[in-house]
C-alpha cells in the first residue's frame, strides 16, 4: 500500500494511462469525468472500480479537494478482493460508499441518456422548421440528407427497474445494514462490492454507447446545425423589425460544435480542438504549474488560433453572423460551460452594443485581421523585427521557398492573415494577460478579476484617458518628418506631425499594454500599435503611462538608429543612457540620490529602458503636480524632451526647481519660432500661400 497526497486540481490517473492500482480515498474528494459524464466521489470508498486492470484508464481521477488515497496494486481482479479484506474495520463503509457511488453514476448516466435524446429531437425539430425560415428570409434552401439519416438513440434500459429498487432499498436502510449485516462476515461485503462493480461496468458500457452516439450526431449535422443556427438568427431580427433586445439574452448551446461546422474547420483540427478544449471546461487543475494544467493549456492553444483564423474567414462573406461566432471572434468565447449564464448575458449585451471607434485608431481583434485581410494596412513586424516582406525574402533565402512563390506569397491576403496571427495576435494575447503561465486563448470565467462591465475597454474610455496624458505631455506622439516644395522655395523643412497609434484590442482578461512596433518599416509618419486586453484588470491610467514610456524610448532608439546610446548625438536615449552609467562621477547628485539610483538599476537589473519608464511614470505621475520626486539629471533631461503643456509649465513658472529649465525650453522655442517666422516671410514674399505642414509648425511651437 502507498499513501499519495493530492492537492486540489491534481491528477490521480489520467485517461489513456494504464491500470496499476486500485485506490481508497481517505480523505477529501476525487472528480472522475470523460467527455459524457461527470461525478464526485467522497472519502471512503474504493476509486476506479469500473477500471480493469492492465487497460487504459476511461476516465479521467482528478482532486476535487485536497485529497489522501490509499493505493494498492491491481494486477488483476483478486488484488481487488484482497484489499477489501486487508481493511475489515472500514469494509462495512466501503460496501456503503460503494452503492452510494452507483447511484451517483446511475444518476450521471440517466442525464446522459436525456440530453442525447433532448438533442437528436431538436435537431429533428429544427430540420422541420428549416424551410419556413428560408421563406421568411428568403434564403434558398439547401438540402441536408445526412441529417434525415440520422436514426434515434435505440431504447436502452441502463438498469431493471428491481435492481434499482434494490440499490434504493440499500442506500435508505444503509444505518441499518452497516450495523447488522455488513458487520457479520467480510465475505458478504466483498459480494457486495464485487455485485457492484459488475454493475458499474454495465453502467459504464452504456454511457460510452451513449458518448458516441451523441458525438456522432453531432459531427454528422454540423453543417446544418451552423446554417440553422444563422438563418434563425436573421429569421429573428426581421420578425422583431431589426430591432435588438438586450434584454431577452438568448440561450446559447452547443457554441464550441457551432464555431467550427461555421468556419467549415477540418475534421481532425475540429475533433481535437473539442477535445482539448472540452478537457479544460471539465478540468479542476488550479495550480498553473502543474504538469496537467500546462499539457490542457498547450492543447488548447496549439489549435485555437487555426480555429480562429477559419471562423474569422467564413465570417468575411456572411451579411449575418450568428452571436456566438461573434462572441467567439470578439472575445474568445467557445464554451456555454466556461462562462455562467449572468458573465454570458454581459458578454452578449456588450458584443450587441459595440460600435467601431468613430476616430479609427481602437479595434478588437476581428476588426484589425479585417483590415490586415482587406490590405488597408500593413501586417505587423514579427517577434525578430522582421516586416512581411523582410520576412519572406528570408524564407527564400534559406531556401524554405522559391522566387516564385515569394512573389505570390507577397499579394496573398490570406497569407498576410496567417502572419498576422502567428505574431501579434498570439504573442501579444498572451503577453497583455500578464499572466503567461495561467494564459489560455478561450474565454474562461476564471480569468475574469474584475467585473466585466467595469473592465471592458469602450473606445471613448480608452481615448479619453489618452487625451487626458497627451493634455500633460503634448508632444508624445508628435515626430519630426521632412516636408519639400521647391516650386515655392522651400528644398528642405522639417516640421513635427502628431501620428496617433493604434490600439488592438485583445480578446482576454488582462493587465498589461504592449509596444508591438513604433512605425512601419521606415516611414516616420506611420502609427505606433499598442496591443491591450479588451477587459483591462489594472489601472487604465498607469497601464498608458507604462506603454507610453515604452514608446518614448523605442522611438528615439529607431530615430537615432545606431547613434541612440551615442551622447554625442543629444537624444533621449543618449543622455539618459550617460546619465544611468556614470552617475557615480555625477558632481551634481547627492550621495544619497546616488544610493537611490543604485538601488533603482539593481531593481531593473541594469535595464536602462526600465528606469527611464519607472522615472516616467514618476514624472507624469507626480512631478506635473509639485511633489517633485526625481532628482535634477533625471528631471533636466525628461522636461527637455518630455516637455509638460503650456498649462502646466504656467503653473510651474513660481518653481525653482523648474525655474532655469522653462527658461531653457522657451529660449529654444522662441529661436525655433523666429526661423519659422522666416520662413513664413520668405514664402508669403513669393507671393505663395503658406502651406499647411509649415502653419502646423507654429501650431506646434504655440502649445
Amino acid at each position: 500500500m502507498q499513501i499519495i497526497e493530492l492537492k486540489k486540481g491534481q491528477t490521480l490517473h489520467a485517461a489513456g494511462s494504464i491500470v496499476e492500482t486500485i485506490d481508497i480515498i481517505s480523505k477529501g474528494e476525487i472528480n472522475i469525468f470523460n467527455e459524457g459524464i461527470n461525478i464526485v466521489l467522497k472519502g471512503g470508498t474504493i476509486c476506479g472500480l469500473p477500471e480493469m486492470p492492465g487497460d487504459t484508464y476511461n476516465f479521467t481521477y482528478q482532486a476535487a479537494t485536497d485529497a489522501t488515497i490509499a493505493s494498492y496494486p491491481y494486477n488483476n481482479i483478486d488484488d481487488l478482493i484482497s484489499m477489501i479484506k486487508a481493511n475489515p474495520k472500514i469494509a462495512p463503509i466501503l460496501v456503503s460508499n460503494v452503492y452510494k457511488s452507483y447511484q451517483t453514476a446511475f444518476d450521471a448516466c440517466q442525464k446522459q441518456l436525456q440530453e442525447a435524446g433532448e438533442t437528436y429531437r431538436q435537431i429533428m425539430s429544427d430540420y422541420e422548421q428549416y424551410p419556413s425560415l428560408c421563406t421568411i428570409t428568403g434564403t434558398q434552401l439547401k438540402a441536408y440528407p445526412e441529417v434525415l439519416q440520422q436514426a434515434a438513440l435505440p431504447d436502452i434500459t441502463l438498469v431493471p427497474d428491481w435492481k434499482l429498487a434494490c440499490v434504493n432499498a440499500i442506500i435508505e436502510n444503509d444505518a441499518s445494514l452497516r450495523k447488522t449485516f455488513y458487520t457479520l462476515n467480510i465475505d458478504i461485503d466483498v459480494a457486495m462490492i464485487m455485485n457492484c462493480v459488475q454493475a458499474l461496468n454495465a453502467l459504464c458500457q452504456y454511457s460510452f454507447e451513449i458518448l458516441r452516439y451523441t458525438k456522432n450526431l453531432l459531427k454528422e449535422t454540423a453543417a446544418f446545425r451552423s446554417a440553422f443556427t444563422t438563418i434563425k438568427s436573421k429569421s429573428d431580427q426581421i420578425m422583431n423589425g431589426g430591432e435588438e433586445n438586450l434584454d431577452q439574452v438568448p440561450e446559447f448551446k452547443d457554441v464550441l460544435n457551432t464555431l467550427l461546422a461555421f468556419g467549415n474547420v477540418d475534421a481532425e483540427t475540429a475533433e481535437e480542438f473539442a477535445d482539448a478544449v472540452r478537457a479544460y471546461a471539465s478540468s479542476t487543475v488550479t495550480d498553473a504549474y502543474s504538469d496537467e494544467y500546462r499539457k490542457v493549456r498547450r492543447d488548447v492553444a496549439s489549435h485555437f488560433y487555426k480555429v480562429y483564423k477559419e471562423v474569422f474567414l467564413a465570417s468575411l462573406s456572411e451579411s449575418l453572423i450568428p452571436d456566438a461566432v461573434r462572441m467567439f471572434l470578439m472575445f474568445g468565447y467557445c464554451h456555454e460551460a466556461l462562462v455562467s449564464t449572468e458573465q454570458t448575458a454581459i458578454l452578449y449585451r456588450i458584443m450587441k452594443s459595440y460600435s467601431p471607434d468613430p476616430g479609427g485608431h481602437i479595434f478588437t481583434m476581428p476588426e484589425w485581421l479585417t483590415m490586415i485581410y482587406n490590405e488597408e494596412v500593413v501586417p505587423s513586424r514579427n517577434e525578430f523585427n522582421l516586416d512581411y516582406p523582410g520576412y519572406l525574402h528570408e524564407q527564400k533565402s534559406q531556401g524554405n521557398i522559391s522566387e516564385d512563390e515569394m512573389n505570390a506569397l507577397m499579394d496573398d491576403p490570406k497569407a498576410k492573415l496567417d502572419f498576422e496571427i502567428a505574431n501579434l495576435f498570439m504573442l501579444s494575447n498572451r503577453v497583455t494577460c500578464g499572466r503567461a503561465s495561467a494564459f489560455v486563448p478561450v474565454f474562461d470565467e476564471s480569468s475574469i478579476t474584475k467585473p466585466l462591465n467595469e473592465a471592458y475597454l469602450r473606445s471613448d474610455i480608452l481615448q479619453g484617458k489618452v487625451d487626458e496624458i497627451k493634455n500633460d505631455d503634448y508632444s508624445i506622439f508628435y515626430r519630426n518628418v521632412m516636408y519639400s516644395n521647391p516650386e515655392i522655395g522651400v528644398n528642405t523643412f522639417s516640421y513635427a506631425k502628431e501620428v496617433m497609434p493604434y490600439f488592438i484590442l485583445l480578446p482576454n482578461c488582462g493587465s498589461r499594454i504592449t509596444l508591438w512596433q513604433e512605425i512601419e518599416g521606415r516611414k516616420r509618419d506611420t502609427p505606433a500599435r499598442f496591443c491591450i486586453s479588451l477587459f483591462h484588470s489594472a489601472d487604465l491610467s498607469d497601464t498608458l503611462l507604462q506603454g507610453f514610456a515604452d514608446y518614448r524610448w523605442e522611438m528615439c532608439k529607431t530615430i537615432q538608429g545606431i547613434h541612440w546610446n551615442d551622447v554625442t548625438d543629444p537624444s533621449l536615449t543618449s543622455e539618459y543612457c550617460d546619465y544611468l552609467q556614470f552617475y557615480k562621477k555625477n558632481r551634481t547628485l547627492t550621495e544619497d540620490q546616488k544610493e537611490k539610483l543604485h538601488d533603482q538599476l539593481k531593481k531593473y537589473s541594469n535595464h536602462y529602458n526600465q528606469v527611464f519608464m519607472s522615472d516616467y511614470m514618476t514624472y507624469m505621475k507626480f512631478e506635473k503636480t509639485g511633489s517633485l520626486r526625481l532628482n535634477k539629471v533625471a528631471r533636466q533631461i525628461l522636461f527637455a524632451y518630455c516637455p509638460f503643456s503650456k498649462e502646466l509649465r504656467e503653473k510651474m513658472s513660481a518653481s525653482p526647481q523648474y525655474g532655469d529649465l522653462l527658461k531653457t525650453f522657451q529660449t529654444k522655442n522662441a529661436t525655433a519660432m523666429h526661423t519659422l517666422e522666416n520662413v513664413f516671410a520668405k514664402v508669403e514674399k513669393g507671393g505663395f500661400e503658406v502651406p499647411e505642414e509649415i502653419r502646423s509648425q507654429k501650431d506646434y511651437l504655440e502649445m
